[in-house]
């Protein structure tokens, strides 16, 4: 049924090959039983990058030569999402496929286009979550709110960030020259979290416990600066390295619990030998292989299994902080009193730390009786 609603990828000659054909990617796809679907939208409805629909076969030529064959991952390319009539046909189509293979337990990988095709997949999610946490990585924030149905590629995240059924919304690597500071006065503390840059600069493993709390992953290539991936209609001189953006993208492949992924604006028209192609096509292979290596933690296993740590709080004020620890990667969490009940997040080592010097962490703050 879902194969109605795609043009298969004819498949070009591969630019490259660094190894004989057999291995790679593109011979190793599948047509069924699949846990990772690839699908193309060449949707483009951002006035400041146009040309960004002819994106997804450029990567698949440059992601189909990289290495194939994950030991635990089957993946298929349904093709390119065929063209409704409308923009708004293109949405609805596109929001109907996820949801069948969110359903189906498939993971799906959205190669754009445009970076509003986020919004059809978070409504996708909406029918089988009741409650989504939003993860972008984009230098700017697609803002301002519009309660109209008109949103493009610049503003389609207000939609989100409003949406009742959003639990939290992260907004990764922006760069504060690109964003109002009234923007971000008025939604930090409103179900949102925005990292600059330069906090991942210092530490970008500082962002793996946001990522192992997503559901939705979007990534806008423009994050990414202008040396590593110039494939963008306006320069960006600075942001993420390719290497950064991959180890992002690997992050969000270990989460048990993301289950959609999506990577956009991406310009084959700007692009410098093929440059940005080649890295998004980077960027995909790192999720996949993230996907490939999830260690089945939390939800995925019940909370209990690991060993739970408690920081003391000799104040009556506060309470004491129960942590969860599993000790053969290292990884955290932490359970959080919300106005809906006891919650479990993700967090960093140092949270217990500081939880143990007698200091509130910052996850607690966020999430506290929110």
């Amino acid at each position: 049924m879902l194969a109605l609603y795609f043009d298969k990828y004819q498949g070009a000659p591969l630019a490259y090959n660094f190894f004989p054909s057999e291995y790679s990617f593109g011979s190793k796809l599948v047509t069924e039983n699949y846990q990772v679907a690839i699908i193309g939208v060449k949707s483009e409805m951002n006035p400041g990058n146009p040309g960004s629909e002819s994106a997804p076969n450029a990567i698949r030529q440059q992601l189909y030569a990289l290495r194939g064959g994950f030991s635990q991952t089957r993946i298929a390319d349904l093709g390119n999402l065929k063209s409704g009539k409308s923009l708004a046909d293109t949405y609805a189509a596109l929001k109907c496929v996820t949801a069948e293979l969110l359903a189906q337990g498939v993971i799906p990988i959205v190669i754009g286009g445009s970076h509003e095709l986020t919004q059809p997949l978070f409504e996708a999610m909406k029918e089988t979550k009741k409650e989504i946490m939003t993860t972008l990585i984009d230098c700017k924030l697609d803002y301002p709110y519009s309660s109209t149905d008109v949103f493009d590629g610049n503003t389609f995240a207000g939609k989100i960030i409003h949406d009742e059924q959003t639990e939290e919304f992260k907004l990764l690597g922006y760069q504060g020259y690109y964003c109002p500071l009234s923007y971000i006065e008025k939604l930090e503390g409103h179900k949102c979290h925005l990292v600059r840059a330069g906090e991942l600069f210092r530490n970008i493993m500082s962002a793996e416990p946001y990522l192992r709390d997503t559901d939705l992953l979007s990534i806008d290539m423009s994050a990414i600066r202008h040396a590593d991936s110039p494939g963008y209609a306006r320069a960006i001189s600075n942001g993420l390295s390719g290497e950064e953006i991959c180890q992002l993208a690997h992050y969000a492949g270990l989460s048990d619990r993301l289950s959609a992924f999506g990577i956009f604006e991406a310009n084959p028209n700007f692009d410098d030998s093929d440059q940005t192609v080649s890295l998004a096509a980077q960027v995909i292979w790192h999720f996949i292989e993230g996907i490939d290596n999830r260690y089945g933690d939390y939800p995925a296993k019940e909370i209990q299994n690991y060993q739970e740590r408690v920081a003391i709080f000799p104040s009556e004020e506060e309470k004491n902080i129960h942590f969860y620890h599993n000790r053969s990667n290292n990884r955290w969490w932490i359970k959080i009193p919300t106005k809906s009940g006891d919650k479990i997040y993700a967090c960093r080592p140092s949270d217990f730390q500081t939880a143990c010097e007698g200091d509130l962490p910052d996850i607690w703050m966020r999430h506290y009786m929110n």
